[in-house]
């Protein structure tokens, strides 16, 4: 830093307070007190995640069924695995570019 500010620079001493007491840590993790100040952001936390995960993996998982009923790709039946596996990247991609080209687009 020195070299590039083209100033002297000196080193300092880290300034770290020790605590004084015994009640530095002033709730454990597992205490009820930490669950009525934070139980809430939590639950809140947790079961919107939760909610974000059906949505994504249930995407993910159904979305062969999804892109055959709507017609983008045939039945399974009718396809082996790799030609399936292929269809199914080539509409993620679609999907992947109608959202993602607006998006650049819009930023400039």
């Amino acid at each position: 830093m020195s070299k590039v500010l083209q100033v002297d620079l000196e080193a300092e001493e880290q300034k770290v307070e020790q605590p004084t007491d015994d009640k530095s840590n002033q709730f454990g993790l597992f205490t009820k007190k930490f669950l009525r100040r934070h139980g809430l952001h939590l639950l809140g936390t947790t079961s919107t995640w939760f909610l974000l995960d059906i949505a994504f993996y249930s995407q993910n998982l159904f979305q062969k069924d999804i892109f055959s009923a709507i017609g983008w790709i045939p039945k399974a039946e009718t396809m082996n695995a790799i030609e399936e596996v292929y269809r199914i990247a080539k509409a993620q991609t679609l999907i992947a570019l109608c959202r993602s080209v607006p998006e650049a687009t819009g930023s400039q």
